[in-house]
């Protein structure tokens, strides 16, 4: 027998070389008692419970080696726990299929490594191209709201153009009215002039004073209404220039507030990208030094609740900047005022 095959051998081969020594040496241990000696010796109750003992353990002794027959416990133990019986040939095959599990496991070790790593990149791609879809739409909000606030600039505008000239119109007219009235009272004056200069000098120095006397009032009222013109144009020039300045605030916060909100977002995903890229290096690391290990469940910040809870703080956080916006906007509209 070879050397190898000493390596396979078991507590069975080694029984049954040896088998035909062990049973003497073990009733060579053993005393032996005389049977003539038997019937007429009489021993004590301790003495024969000892050699009850022996005889036990003698059976077990035997049974173990396989000089009695089996037991019907010992028949029902075998059958409950069996015992497999190796050979060289089946350590062979034990070997060759252990080892065709191991080369199954690293191919399918491998494949799913190729199938995280695309997974990854075509994750990867489908942030990039949804980041560039969110710049795009933003910027196409920003230039529709610059392309509303054009219109409306243009439109308000046109309605204070408007607005102007229906009252150069009215200004006109009422300038043409005023001349209407002091041609006619022109006429009536130079009426009464011709009527007087037949009465006589009293009545024509009462007509005289009475005619500077309505020159004056009408001179007076003529100030006072152009007095009041000039204030109502004062006032709608600075109602126009603070509406204006206005629209003009709004306008450049709505677009600092964009600006932010773009500029942040893109940092949060350039931040959630590399965490992410440094976590699957690290695990993928893991993995390559204990590939029997499993692999550690996501971290609690990688959740759906966690998610979640960072989407309604974001959602906190710019009702908090379009608040604190309005209250910008108030007290810069109270200082305009």
């Amino acid at each position: 027998m070879s050397q190898a095959d000493d390596a396979y051998l078991g507590w069975e081969d080694l029984l049954d070389e040896g088998g035909e020594t062990a049973a003497p040496a073990i009733d060579a241990l053993l005393p032996s008692v005389p049977d003539s000696a038997a019937p007429a010796l009489t021993l004590p109750d301790d003495v024969r419970a000892l050699m009850a003992e022996q005889e036990r353990l003698e059976g077990n002794l035997k049974a173990l080696i396989g000089e009695t027959d089996k037991s019907p416990e010992d028949i029902r133990r075998e059958k409950c726990f069996p015992v497999r019986q190796h050979t060289k040939e089946s350590r062979i095959e034990d070997r060759r299929l252990g080892t065709r599990d191991e080369n199954l496991r690293a191919q399918t070790r491998s494949r799913q490594a190729r199938n995280a790593a695309d997974r990854r990149a075509q994750e990867q791609r489908n942030v990039q191209r949804e980041l560039h879809n969110r710049e795009r739409l933003a910027e196409n909000e920003v230039r529709r709201r610059e392309l509303l606030a054009d219109q409306h600039r243009r439109q308000d505008a046109a309605r204070e153009q408007r607005r102007r000239e229906q009252a150069d119109q009215l200004l006109v007219a009422r300038r043409q009215q005023q001349e209407q009235d002091q041609q006619r009272r022109r006429q009536a004056n130079e009426r009464l002039e011709a009527q007087a200069r037949k009465s006589a000098q009293v009545l024509r120095r009462k007509a005289l004073a009475s005619r500077r006397a309505e020159l004056l009032r009408s001179q007076a009222r003529e100030d006072e209404l152009a007095r009041v013109r000039l204030g109502e144009q004062r006032e709608r020039l600075q109602a126009q220039r603070f509406e204006s300045q206005r629209w003009e605030d709004t306008l450049e916060a709505l677009k600092q507030r964009r600006m932010n909100e773009a500029l942040e977002r893109q940092r949060s995903a350039e931040v959630e990208r590399v965490r992410r890229e440094r976590l699957q290096a690290l695990r993928a690391r893991r993995e390559e030094e204990n590939p029997d290990k499993p692999v550690a469940a996501p971290r609690a910040d990688e959740t759906p609740a966690a998610r979640a809870q960072a989407r309604r703080d974001a959602r906190r956080d710019e009702q908090r900047r379009d608040r604190a916006l309005d209250r910008l906007r108030e007290r810069r509209n109270d200082r305009w005022a």
